[in-house]
């Protein structure tokens, strides 16, 4: 375990003065050089990826938020501050994730006093500098996969985004640099011994040599922006329903857009049905809410509207008889659309509407649609090259996972449905339902 930074009488009465806050330029001394203690005595590395870190990209991480009042006076606590890189702490990894465990064993009084921080492993979701072995809890496999060995190692690597492919990628980079600069090597580089000079170098770089191929597949993988912004969106946001996007769902949203064509017209001449007194439509289903009263129309309901429109046996004036007449168009084209079946019945309503939902979802956000619309052949073609090379490598990181899945939902759905398409079904159907009171 790291040992933290210690805070003099005189700096605890100073950060007390000035109400704990990080910014107050009066208490950016005492920032700095728990900053700078941080960088030595841990070592200039991100406890979180242990990835090295210069200056500029190491920063000091609030392990229970600053920005929540209940650990406002935790602002400048040891036991709350290690060194972070920015990825690990950014929007798209820890950042202002709360990590305190509250059980029925531990329900602390908040806020909390500067001397009540929690001392504890167990208060504590991720893995924690002070109180924790991080080897206990997260394995670094071929210097790239994150493995967990506890359920705080897996939360540690979900919070942080420790499988993002930027920091393999890094990883790699620093695995090389790291075999260049080692003082050994160098060392045995200057001996007598070609035998020994030998057997060692092998020795230490047994494991980059082992793993060349799933570095060199990482980092071609990694040389696409567009599919690294696409993958890191939909690991981030839809991992949890990335299933959702199967040839069953995907046939289910050409029907309903196939059919809410039909399901738009029949609304159009059920509306203009209704309000005619004369016409006492057979073969109806009806839906009574209160005051109001709705007349769904059968496939025979609507032939049988059709012969009275057309042997003028009820009085309406000739301009609704020619409208009804053209939403009719003729009897034996007239049909009950069968999208009607489903949103009868509540449970496949409501699970097909998720997926028409998600669909919609999907292709409203921009900084998926857009980084796919700028995936070639080529590109699939590299990344199913190289995720071939990865092989197992494939199933030990999420977002190798979806890069697996990424030219499947790309040609099947990124690059064939279209939003307004799509909009205007979800429009068709929320006026059905709103109708027929099935809401």
């Amino acid at each position: 375990m790291l040992k933290a930074y210690h805070l003099s009488k005189e700096d605890l009465i100073e950060i007390k003065k000035y109400s704990y806050k990080w910014r107050h330029d009066e208490l950016s001394n005492i920032a700095k050089s728990i900053g700078d203690y941080l960088r030595f005595d841990h070592g200039e590395r991100c406890f979180y990826c242990k990835l090295k870190l210069n200056r500029q990209d190491g920063q000091v991480e609030h392990i229970l938020n600053k920005g929540n009042t209940n650990y406002k006076e935790f602002t400048y606590h040891p036991y709350n501050l290690i060194l972070s890189c920015k990825d690990c702490n950014g929007p798209n990894g820890k950042s202002e994730e709360d990590v305190l465990v509250v059980s029925p064993s531990y329900r602390p009084k908040m806020p909390f006093r500067y001397h009540e921080y929690p001392n504890n492993s167990s208060y504590f979701s991720i893995v924690h500098p002070y109180f924790d072995e991080y080897e206990e809890f997260i394995e670094i496999e071929d210097y790239i996969f994150y493995k967990a060995l506890h359920h705080k190692g897996l939360k540690t690597i979900e919070v942080c985004n420790l499988h993002r492919l930027k920091l393999a990628m890094d990883n790699i980079n620093q695995a090389r640099e790291d075999f260049e600069s080692t003082p050994v090597f160098t060392r045995i580089a200057n001996s007598n011994d070609p035998q020994y000079v030998e057997k060692v170098r092998k020795m230490l770089i047994y494991s980059l040599e082992d793993n060349t191929d799933l570095f060199d597949s990482i980092l071609a993988i990694n040389k696409n922006e567009n599919q690294l912004d696409l993958v890191n969106r939909l690991e981030s946001e839809y991992y949890s329903r990335i299933d959702i996007l199967n040839d069953k769902n995907i046939a289910l949203i050409k029907k309903i857009l196939k059919e809410t064509t039909e399901l738009k017209r029949y609304n159009t001449l059920v509306d203009r049905i209704s309000k005619i007194d004369t016409i006492n439509p057979i073969s109806t289903l009806s839906y009574s809410k209160g005051d109001s009263n709705k007349t769904l129309l059968s496939s025979t309901g609507l032939k049988d509207i059709y012969q009275k429109i057309d042997c003028r046996s009820v009085r309406i004036r000739d301009e609704s008889r020619k409208n009804i007449r053209e939403l009719l168009d003729h009897p034996s084209k007239l049909e009950y659309p069968s999208i009607i079946s489903w949103l009868e019945s509540k449970h496949d309503r409501e699970n097909n509407l998720k997926v028409l939902n998600f669909f919609i979802e999907l292709l409203s956000d921009k900084s998926i649609y857009k980084p796919s619309k700028g995936m070639k052949a080529y590109a699939f073609d590299l990344i199913n090259r190289e995720l071939h090379n990865l092989g197992d490598g494939v199933e030990k990181n999420p977002q190798l996972e979806i890069l697996h899945k990424v030219e499947y939902i790309c040609k099947k759905i990124l690059h064939v449905f279209k939003l307004k398409e799509l909009k205007n079904a979800q429009k068709t159907i929320e006026k059905f339902l709103s109708w027929t009171n099935l809401v």
